[in-house]
């Protein structure tokens, strides 16, 4: 099969970066097999960078997703309001083209990203009974917008929550969007196939 990358530095690891680090980011964006910038963005959940040096690098990220005209991902955790600050910033030079990684955020997080022009990929926590809200604010996402994501080895959705997560379980969440927009699992997987393959121009 044909495998393509995202490269970035994540916001995690960022105050681990040496000098040279972003510099072959920006000498990868140029192969042919990589469809993307990231992870990016910010995380005020885990303390392992301080998050002026997070936003610094969420900023060259996008700085050189508009350069190279190639999608950026966003990672967002605990830092909604601030991230939305960054993008909008970043807004006024340039037109963004992103995808909010594994959404879980809020309806003005939502509508604003929507406004923004940015697009949502959505994972297993939507499968997960407790989560009816984030049901309802996906929901209102338009489906031109929406793509599935697996975040393995991570947050494998329901029915095989706690076991480690596998490319072939996105099928679950699909079936859940289904359910969420009254659409069959297929139709959601065609749709969302055909909205991740113009995102990151995709070959079929």
């Amino acid at each position: 099969p044909q495998v393509s990358a995202v490269v970035g530095i994540h916001p995690n690891y960022c105050s681990q970066a040496a000098p040279d680090d972003f510099a072959r980011i920006e000498a990868l964006v140029s192969h042919p097999r990589v469809v993307g910038i990231g992870e990016t963005g910010l995380d005020k959940y885990w303390d392992f960078a301080p998050i002026d040096i997070q936003r610094e690098f969420f900023v060259r990220h996008i700085k050189l997703s508009q350069e190279c005209r190639k999608p950026f991902v966003v990672h967002c955790r605990d830092a909604e309001p601030e991230t939305l600050e960054v993008l909008r910033e970043m807004a006024e030079q340039g037109s963004l083209n992103g995808v909010m990684h594994s959404f879980c955020g809020s309806a003005n997080t939502r509508d604003a990203c929507l406004e923004l022009g940015m697009n949502f990929s959505v994972g297993g926590m939507v499968t997960y009974k407790k989560n009816v809200e984030l049901r309802e604010i996906i929901s209102g996402i338009p489906l031109d917008r929406l793509m599935l994501e697996t975040d393995c080895p991570y947050l494998s959705p329901i029915p095989v929550r706690g076991q480690r997560n596998e490319p072939a379980y996105v099928a679950h969440t699909a079936k859940c969007l289904g359910d969420v927009f009254g659409l069959s699992p297929v139709e959601i997987g065609n749709i969302t196939t055909e909205n991740a393959r113009r995102v990151f121009s995709l070959s079929e």
